[in-house]
């Protein structure tokens, strides 16, 4: 038993080595980052962070917030819906064809989406940046597995009642399926804040940008200029960290749902 724990101990210092050589890279200077192996009493610095926050332009993040909410009422709408009729109609062939689709490689599609968007004349817009997300496999089939701890004895009976079944979805299944919401919401969030490969192809404008994008590309492009010789690893680790930042808040915000999702309803 104290063996089996030394080593998960072990795995899990292993994974998070890179989170502490990221953050602890973000705050030294050049020849501290740099150096090989990494010194504990480098030149600790808060001029990587300052340099980067000068760099961020409001609208990218208010761009991100608003992509943000996009993706995750449109994404919780349509999983819930689209779980609900998976629970009541159980198709099996529609089930299958949902499973199918999880193993293809989202990114093995963009091309055809992206002529889709330009086709819609959606190109440089938060919906260009944000359909794509809306509708996602797994998250159909974990709101029907959720829904499926629901007896259809409850459903007949609201029906009985006078409940259409969207009434019923309303007015009782819903109230009791916050654990699930949230857990879609944490989901789709952190999907939504990192998605930069699929924003890098739809959004070129600069008022346009999320954050995650802007702040990528200003890396990218500047690679000549005197900042980025300054400092080059330790400004990139420092987006790193500002970037992870959400996604540490968003799942500690919702982890006791979401782990409570995973394990069901007691």
């Amino acid at each position: 038993m104290k063996a089996s724990f030394g080593f998960i101990l072990f795995l899990g210092c292993l994974c998070l080595l890179p989170m502490v050589f990221t953050i602890w890279g973000s705050f030294i200077d050049a020849v501290g980052v740099m150096s090989l192996p990494p010194k504990v009493t480098a030149h600790y610095t808060l001029k990587n962070y300052a340099t980067v926050f000068s760099r961020i332009d409001i609208r990218w993040i208010f761009n991100t917030l608003v992509l943000t909410i996009i993706v995750v009422v449109g994404s919780i709408i349509i999983s819930v819906l689209g779980g609900y009729g998976l629970y009541l109609e159980q198709n099996k062939t529609l089930e299958t064809i949902l499973l199918a689709s999880i193993v293809i490689p989202r990114y093995a599609i963009v091309i055809p989406q992206f002529l889709i968007i330009r086709y819609m004349g959606l190109t440089n817009t938060l919906l260009a940046a944000g359909l794509p997300l809306l509708v996602t496999p797994m998250h159909l089939l974990l709101a029907k597995t959720f829904f499926e701890q629901f007896p259809k004895s409850l459903i007949d009976a609201a029906r009985v009642d006078g409940l259409s079944r969207f009434g019923a979805l309303f007015r009782i299944i819903l109230p009791e399926s916050k654990h699930l919401i949230v857990a879609l919401a944490v989901l789709k969030a952190v999907e939504a804040w990192g998605d930069f490969l699929w924003q890098y192809v739809v959004l070129s404008k600069t008022q346009k940008k999320t954050l995650s994008l802007g702040l990528i590309s200003w890396i990218q492009n500047a690679g000549g200029s005197d900042v980025i010789k300054i400092n080059p690893v330790g400004l990139s680790l420092t987006i790193s960290v500002i970037m992870a930042i959400p996604f540490i808040v968003v799942y500690a915000a919702g982890s006791k749902y979401f782990i409570y999702e995973l394990g069901g309803i007691e």
